[in-house]
């Protein structure tokens, strides 16, 4: 069975919908795998986007491989923008969906993420000169940038953040949860539903 939420199924081109970057692709969307009810789902957790000024919130999709757990949180994210940009804040999607090796530590990766994201944020002018002097020397030190974004980033801007898949890795996820700062939104995914209910456990026990 094709995947019904992948551009391109004869070999040409092969990617998740992307549709804050492709406009066309918004009308490849269809009412598959429970995938419209998780949306209108997130839509209504995120009632008040500008709440992302003064809280941070990690979302995270499980779901069997090929379901469009990718293309979900594209779809996601673009509402995002546009639910910011309603309330006149600027919200950059930086997507680091492919930035991310399985066979390396949860460290390395998320030193790597939080590297690429400063770079992509700086291009992106989301933050002041002044900003590089103090995240350029901890740019692989997530416990030292994502609590500091909060102040550095212009005040009318969040970042929406495509998290690298992460098909085992619970603890990494948690992690993202915990540094999730104002004016951070992370989207996380893995294949395995077991991630989502350790993830929750451990939040629920008050680790956060």
């Amino acid at each position: 069975m094709n995947n019904p939420f992948v551009v391109g199924q004869n070999g040409r081109l092969h990617r998740p919908l992307r549709p804050w970057n492709e406009a066309d692709d918004a009308k490849y969307y269809v009412p598959v795998d429970s995938t419209e009810e998780q949306f209108d789902l997130f839509t209504k957790q995120l009632s008040r986007p500008d709440d992302l000024v003064r809280e941070g919130r990690a979302v995270l999709v499980t779901g069997h491989p090929g379901c469009g757990k990718t293309s979900l949180i594209h779809r996601c994210a673009l509402w995002a923008r546009e639910a910011l940009a309603a309330q006149r804040i600027r919200g950059e999607i930086v997507d680091l969906t492919q930035d991310g090796a399985q066979d390396i530590s949860v460290k390395i990766r998320m030193q790597r993420v939080c590297s690429r994201l400063i770079d992509e944020l700086d291009t992106a002018e989301l933050l002041p000169r002044k900003a590089m002097t103090v995240l350029g020397p901890v740019q692989d030190e997530p416990e030292r940038v994502y609590p500091r974004l909060r102040t550095l980033l212009h005040s009318d801007a969040v970042a929406i953040v495509l998290l690298p898949p992460s098909d085992d890795l619970s603890q990494e996820i948690i992690e993202y949860a915990k540094l999730a700062r104002p004016r951070i939104l992370f989207f996380a995914e893995s294949s395995y539903a077991e991630v989502a209910r350790a993830c929750q456990a451990q939040l629920r026990g008050g680790s956060v």
